[in-house]
């Protein structure tokens, strides 16, 4: 199954982008170390080919002279026997006009020579032989004393079987590059097929997450580079669990919205039978009340807007001036201009509202919202000058419903649902003692 697998891959999926990017580079590189080995094998061969006709050459001019009336002649022959067997594959030529010396190799035959650069540099060329051989020849003009015009020397052998090993080699080295390539090929789609192994157990946790099997994805046991995403796939968890519970908070908390009003109805029923309207319609405006506001707090914010603080603080500090217009409070507030929220504005005037509003109920005569940004995350403070709470009545202020004090109005929720909210966010909410000696709530969230 995994080699079936392998061998059918999508397009745009990432195992065959890794699989057409490794191989045309193997290809590539094989091919380019497959024509570079023949080349140096085959320049390695000729230079030591050319080593032997340069010699030969060098022993031919020795015997080069000038004669009488500045005729070219030649002291004697060079005495290596490869040159006084017929057609033995091996040559010599002496030149200058229409003079010619030649070898006894030749036989009667012409050698065909290209035509040579002027100059006295040694050249090296290739050329066909008596016998339809490849001879490769060595030419070199040089000037003899008493002679006007420069003489021009040739030595030639037989390079047949020379250049038959050069392509033997590279005939060779391709099939080793190919099979090279075949075996490299069979490496990367291991590579890959490991490489990759991760991503699936990835995918392998994550639905035994879904089966319930397990709660969260453990980065350490992963490879470095896998470990972000583990990671984010965790938060992206744990922000599910936390929507899961706040849906599951809102639901208790509208039942606990609904209980109260349901109550007094039943009891206005019982006593007052027949006068119900007033008693209806007070409690059904309660529990409509009840109900928006649960399902304004239920909808999962989005993390991706971008709410800027000092807008709803200030809009909020206007209102709660009017709500709480009897006390003669002084509510400032302090919010950095950079500072942004990453979330929904409701939420933010939610929470906020919560906050502000619990602070001027308790507060004697100053509330203030301070709002700073640090290390990418929001810190709120909000301060009151009342009575202020111990820590033990600092945690149970935030559980659902409780109320401190049943003197002042209200449901026991505002500071619970801000709770709810900023841990949707990633957030979290504090309460402990205020400079003044009141409450002070302590709002950090992920600023945007």
């Amino acid at each position: 199954m995994r080699g079936n697998a392998l061998m059918k891959l999508h397009p745009g999926s990432l195992r065959a982008r890794l699989w057409r990017i490794g191989a045309i580079g193997m290809v590539l590189a094989s091919a380019a170390a497959s024509w570079g080995l023949g080349e140096a094998f085959a320049r390695a061969t000729l230079a030591s080919f050319d080593s032997r006709l340069s010699e030969d050459l060098l022993t031919l001019s020795g015997l080069v002279e000038r004669g009488p009336d500045e005729q070219l002649v030649m002291s004697r022959e060079p005495t290596d026997d490869r040159y006084h067997r017929a057609l033995s594959g091996h040559y010599w030529l002496v030149i200058q006009g229409s003079e010619r010396f030649r070898s006894r190799s030749l036989w009667d035959v012409e050698l065909a020579l290209p035509e040579f650069a002027a100059g006295g540099a040694m050249q090296f060329v290739t050329t066909t032989g008596p016998l339809q051989q490849q001879l490769r020849a060595a030419a070199q003009n040089v000037r003899i004393a008493g002679l006007r015009a420069p003489v021009t020397l040739v030595a030639a052998s037989d390079a047949t079987e020379t250049y038959a090993r050069i392509r033997e080699f590279r005939w060779y080295g391709g099939l080793s590059a190919a099979a090279m390539v075949v075996l490299l090929l069979a490496m990367i789609a291991y590579q890959v097929n490991y490489g990759l192994k991760p991503l699936r157990g990835i995918a392998t946790t994550l639905a035994r997450v879904r089966a319930g099997e397990h709660r969260r994805l453990d980065p350490e046991v992963m490879p470095e580079e896998v470990r972000p995403l583990a990671t984010s796939l965790n938060e992206l968890l744990d922000h599910q669990t936390r929507m899961i519970a706040r849906g599951r908070n809102a639901a208790s908390d509208l039942a606990h919205a609904l209980k109260t009003p349901l109550a007094v109805l039943a009891a206005a029923a019982q006593q007052r039978p027949h006068d119900l309207s007033e008693s209806v319609l007070a409690q059904v405006e309660r529990m409509r009340a009840s109900i928006d506001h649960q399902l304004a707090i239920a909808v999962v914010g989005d993390a991706r807007s971008r709410t800027p603080v000092a807008e709803v603080a200030e809009q909020l500090a206007g209102l709660m001036r009017q709500v709480h217009g009897r006390k003669p409070l002084e509510i400032v507030v302090a919010v950095a201009p950079e500072a942004v929220f990453q979330g929904e504005r409701v939420d933010l005037e939610e929470m906020l509202g919560n906050l502000l509003d619990n602070a001027c109920k308790w507060a004697t005569a100053r509330v203030t919202l301070d709002c700073s940004v640090r290390d990418r995350r929001l810190h709120l403070l909000i301060e009151d000058d009342g009575p202020g709470m111990d820590s033990a009545a600092a945690r149970a202020a935030l559980r659902r419903g409780i109320r401190l004090d049943e003197r002042v109005a209200g449901s026991g929720l505002g500071l619970a649902i801000a709770l709810d909210l900023a841990e949707s966010y990633g957030g979290e909410l504090r309460l402990d003692r205020s400079s003044a000696g009141g409450l002070a709530a302590r709002l950090e969230l992920p600023a945007g």
